[in-house]
This record gives C-alpha cells, sequence and structure tokens, in this order.
C-alpha cells in the first residue's frame, strides 16, 4: 500500500499526483513486500509496472528495462495467473517491444481478469489509438475516466480521443479539467495550442505557444517572434514559425526541439503535404525517433492528408504498423 500510494502520490480513487521521487521510492517498498512474502504476486507485479514507468517517464535510462520487466512479470503470473496488473505492464513491455499484436492481447486479458483495472483500460484506449479503432478506443477512455474520475493522465487521454474525434470544443474543455488537476504538464499545454487551431482561436493559439515556450526556455526571447508571426500571418503565420523555429532555433521542449517529426506536423497541419512527408521520412534517420506520438500516425487527424501517398505507407510499415493499413 506505500508502494501504491507513492507510484501515484494519491490515496486511490484520487489519482490527482505523479512525481519522480514517489515513483523511485516505490521500488523500495514493493523489494520490501516481496522480502516479507516473496510468494505475492502483486508485489512483483508492482514492482513490474513502477520499473517500467521508471524509464517511460524519463525518470531513469536502462537499457535492460524491458526485459528486467518480462521477467519480474513473469514472476507474478507463475505465483498467481489471474495478477490483472503483470498481464497489463506485460501489455505495455511488448508495446516497447514494438510487438503490437502480444501488447493488444495482454491488455485485453488484463480487462478480462479485472474490467474494474482503470490503468489496463488506459494503457489499451492508447494502444487502440494505434492501431484503431477509434471507436473502441472511446470506450475504453470513458470505462477508464468512470473508474478514475480525478486522474489527469486519463483527463489529458480523454482530451486527446475527442481531438482524434474532431470533436474539438468537447476536447478544449476537457483539456482545462485535466490542466487544472496537473498545471505543468507539457503533453495537455500543446492540446490547448492544437484546439485553439483546430477552433480558429489564433490570438489565443499565439498566446499560448508564448506561455510554452516561456516555461520551457525560462525567457521571453520568443514572444515578439510570435508576435511578429501572428500579425503577418495569422495561425498559418505561427505553423510557419514553429518550422522556422525546429529548424534554425529550438527550444528544449517537444515540439519546438528541432525533432523532423514536429516540422512534419506543423507541415500536415498546414496543409503543406509534400513538406510533411519529407520530414516524416527524415524522422525514421533520426536519433529519438518520439514514438509516443510517430506511433499514432494511422489515426491521428492531423496526418489525414498525407494518407494517400505510397511514402507516408512506406513510413508506417517501416515503424511496424503494416498490419494496422486500411
Amino acid at each position: 500500500m506505500q508502494a501504491r500510494f507513492l507510484l501515484h502520490q494519491a490515496n486511490s480513487p484520487q489519482r490527482s499526483g505523479f512525481n519522480p521521487s514517489g515513483v523511485i521510492n516505490s521500488v523500495d517498498y514493493y523489494k520490501k513486500a516481496i522480502e516479507e512474502d516473496p510468494s505475492f504476486a502483486q508485489a512483483y507485479a508492482g514492482l513490474a509496472n513502477a520499473t517500467t514507468q521508471l524509464t517511460a517517464w524519463g525518470i531513469a535510462r536502462d537499457t535492460g528495462m524491458v526485459n528486467k520487466v518480462y521477467q519480474i512479470c513473469q514472476k507474478a503470473i507463475g505465483l498467481d495467473p489471474e495478477c490483472a496488473e503483470a498481464h497489463a505492464v506485460l501489455g505495455l513491455n511488448f508495446w516497447f517491444r514494438r510487438d503490437f499484436k502480444k501488447s493488444g492481447e495482454y491488455y485485453r486479458k488484463s480487462i478480462e481478469l479485472n474490467p474494474n483495472f482503470a490503468t489496463a483500460r488506459q494503457w489499451y484506449a492508447q494502444y487502440l489509438m494505434i492501431t484503431g479503432p477509434i471507436s473502441e478506443a472511446r470506450k475504453q477512455v470513458n470505462k477508464a475516466t468512470e473508474l478514475e474520475p480525478f486522474f489527469w493522465v486519463v483527463k489529458n487521454l480523454d482530451s486527446w480521443m475527442a481531438y482524434f474525434e474532431k470533436d474539438y470544443k468537447r476536447s478544449l474543455d476537457v483539456c482545462q479539467v485535466a490542466h487544472d488537476l496537473n498545471p505543468v504538464y507539457s503533453d495537455n499545454m500543446w492540446l490547448f495550442f492544437l484546439n485553439y487551431v483546430k477552433l480558429g482561436q489564433g490570438e489565443k493559439a499565439r498566446d499560448q505557444l508564448k506561455k510554452i515556450a516561456k516555461q520551457y526556455s525560462m525567457s521571453d526571447d520568443y514572444a515578439a517572434e510570435f508576435d511578429e508571426a501572428y500579425a503577418n500571418g495569422k495561425i498559418e503565420g505561427l505553423l510557419n514559425c514553429m518550422v522556422h523555429i525546429n529548424k534554425y532555433n529550438p527550444v528544449g521542449i517537444e515540439g519546438l526541439n528541432g525533432n523532423p517529426f514536429y516540422i512534419a506536423w506543423w507541415n500536415a497541419i498546414s496543409g503543406n503535404k509534400q513538406e510533411a512527408l519529407y520530414w516524416l521520412e527524415q524522422t525514421l534517420t533520426y536519433k529519438f525517433p518520439p514514438y509516443h506520438y510517430l506511433n499514432l500516425i494511422l489515426n491521428h487527424p492531423d496526418f489525414e492528408i498525407l494518407r494517400d501517398d505510397p511514402r507516408f505507407t512506406d513510413v508506417a510499415k517501416k515503424i511496424g504498423l503494416n498490419a494496422y493499413l486500411n
């Protein structure tokens, strides 16, 4: 119980927090639980979960994490074949291995074993955003939200789902709820910007960009640049400015950090199909492809304009998504 509290930094069901020290310290408590009872399957499953989170959130760099977690999960399932948490963590484990077929199988098994395990539904929904169908992903998000209404990660996922469904007004409303639960989550900050763009709220999109750049560059250096871009070209000017920053003056934050994927994404929103395809191809040769976004291209509404092009299909195949091409 101490380990679980630290992993989420809040009493269930109000999982309103998550921080690095909590995850790190939870590992020690899971290990203590195993020392107390080496046959306690839930302790092994929790240890596997916490170990995975250390790497998934960028808290620790552990090149052996995938194999280590797999072995811990196998231990848990050997002790209790109906351990839902261990099956869910294996789903995430095979996701990291880019074996999406097995990943889905383990998520479904976890939900079958415990239909009220919100984490399994959350991860399965994220999986379905990669593979489709989006309608099934929505069902899983709704159930996860019902089970954990105050968990900011699930609220943010709910907002992303609405974005994928092109319900931008609802996405923006839920995004605000997620923001209130965790005001500093960068993924959430970008969702505000994206929804403002889709809703044609240019001034709010500009101000959100300024806020993002200031928070991560710790200065107002980009404010004048965004003001000028908006004054000259409105939303299109902002997107062009973001492409320029990525190419020539990157900021240490996803979206503006020089990664070719973001150059592709902003060009795709602008309707610059050939530029978007070129930079999407360049992402494959980049040292650190942002797979948490790159994986989503088959069902992501912003990449629709690319889907009829063989070059897009080739990229999808190269990142292991060929089985899910329509």
